[in-house]
């Protein structure tokens, strides 16, 4: 009896040691290729705006409660395939402010998944990090914000994670 009861216990630790989660976004495993993440995200969210060998570009979708005016995938590149590696969504808003403020919703709502940090730049503007990525051994997102072409955005980026060495 208790040799049954060590089994089981051995059994189900092996499966926990050895279960791995692959890391996610929108639906779409890092490291899948381009191919696959074109199929499963026009499925979710229809044609893309623009996309071409290494990016695919969707505009004005929600994603995490969130309406993002920009979301691009990244890939890198063998001589045999592709590898999603990195996605950003970028929200425009009015202010830094604002998009401060987005920014700590946005890291409220993505805490209830995953363990999220808090730190700030050197000119005492936030930002977060959240989850953790088996590839490359860092964060799964970072979450600041930024001027980009002359307007601030809350940026949620997901790696780059280095499939490539």
């Amino acid at each position: 009896m208790m040799r049954n009861f060590l089994l089981a216990i051995v059994l189900l630790f092996s499966s926990v040691v050895y279960a791995k989660d692959v890391e996610r976004v929108a639906g779409v495993d890092f490291g899948c290729t381009y191919e696959n993440a074109l199929d499963n995200l026009k499925v979710q969210w229809g044609e893309p705006e623009m996309c071409d060998a290494n990016s695919i570009v969707y505009l004005h979708k929600l994603y995490e409660d969130l309406d993002f005016d920009k979301i691009i995938f990244d890939f890198q590149r063998d001589t045999v395939s592709s590898y999603l590696n990195q996605a950003r969504f970028y929200s425009v808003s009015k202010s830094k402010a604002d998009a401060i403020r987005k920014m700590k919703s946005l890291a409220e709502k993505l805490g209830e998944e995953y363990s999220v940090s808090y730190d700030e730049e050197d000119n005492h503007t936030p930002f977060y990090k959240g989850g953790w990525s088996s590839v490359g051994m860092r964060p799964l997102f970072t979450l600041f914000v930024e001027r980009v072409e002359g307007q601030w955005n809350c940026i949620l980026r997901y790696g780059a994670f280095p499939f490539i060495k």
